[in-house]
């Protein structure tokens, strides 16, 4: 019988194989950035996607590090792709292993749903300082993080179907209480949708957190995204999503414009169908703790 980790990750590699942008933007990065003969270590390698690509590209080893138990499976996966003897597959949390030969290339690719929730800062921080040859490299290079007011009919329509009615007479109750727990929870931290373009930006978007994976140690943050509304509408919620730098001109984006990756969009929803105006002013405070948790605020 499996774990219900295994049983999650199973559900979450049938999204990945059909995530072609996903696959496409690490192979094209993974081909400019292998050279024969490298020794290169996958962070959270899974059933050993990104490895099979780094063999595949001229990689002499590669070592495929899961703490989940899908070593048989990423082996089994290797061998029927003739990649098993430059694929070394190693249970265990990047963290707690030892007694690595030195690596030309880290690569990654553990990203929650707004990047952070899977601690791939510190992974590769730890594996960079451990591991990675003085002037290797590291895929992806670098991350953004990004903010933005919009205006979803798509998004006000899902708020409407949940919260819509009149929650202050149910059979002569007033439960508007509950109405706003459970809107909360709607928030708590966030939604994730997959937008399609069916959102407008309401402000240009702005950047929350740029990290570099050359240098920075530690997921935690804090940061005031300030917003000049350019046009006016009605404030459905903020969206926020990812852009990673693959390396050498390669870009990962998860923006509700870009094309459509596994990841969707985060959404934290407002209320109240509040309208704004050409140069009103809005504000999203928002932050992450090493306990995995986000948290936003707006005004």
């Amino acid at each position: 019988m499996r774990s219900p980790g295994e049983t999650v990750m199973l559900g979450e590699y049938t999204r990945y194989v059909h995530d072609h942008i996903r696959t496409r933007a690490y192979s094209r990065a993974l081909a400019k950035a292998v050279a024969p003969g490298d020794r290169v270590l996958d962070l959270g390698s899974g059933f050993g996607l990104l490895s099979m690509l780094a063999a595949r590209y001229g990689a002499a080893e590669v070592f495929a590090v899961e703490q989940l138990p899908f070593a048989p499976l990423a082996a089994a996966l290797a061998a029927d792709n003739g990649v098993a003897e430059r694929i070394r597959i190693i249970h265990g949390n990047s963290a707690c292993i030892d007694g690595l030969p030195p690596v030309d290339l880290i690569v990654t690719e553990i990203f929650g749903q707004l990047a952070l929730e899977e601690f791939a800062v510190e992974y590769i921080a730890d594996a960079r300082a451990r591991f990675l040859v003085r002037g290797g490299r590291i895929v992806p290079a670098r991350l953004e993080i990004f903010f933005a007011p919009i205006e979803s009919p798509h998004l006000a329509a899902l708020i409407a179907s949940h919260f819509g009615g009149n929650w202050a007479d149910v059979e002569g109750f007033d439960l508007r209480r509950l109405r706003q727990l459970c809107f909360e929870n709607l928030a708590s931290p966030y939604a994730v949708m997959k937008l399609n373009g069916r959102a407008r930006f309401l402000a240009p978007p702005k950047l929350g957190r740029d990290i570099d994976f050359y240098q920075d140690n530690s997921s935690a943050f804090e940061a005031s995204c300030r917003f000049r509304v350019e046009s006016g509408g009605r404030l459905d919620g903020f969206v926020g999503y990812f852009v990673a730098h693959l390396g050498r001109g390669v870009r990962l984006s998860t923006g509700p414009n870009d094309p459509e990756t596994h990841w969707g969009q985060v959404i934290i929803p407002a209320a109240g169908n509040r309208r704004v105006r050409a140069g009103d002013r809005l504000t999203l405070e928002c932050s992450f703790d090493l306990r995995k948790s986000w948290h936003f605020r707006y005004s």
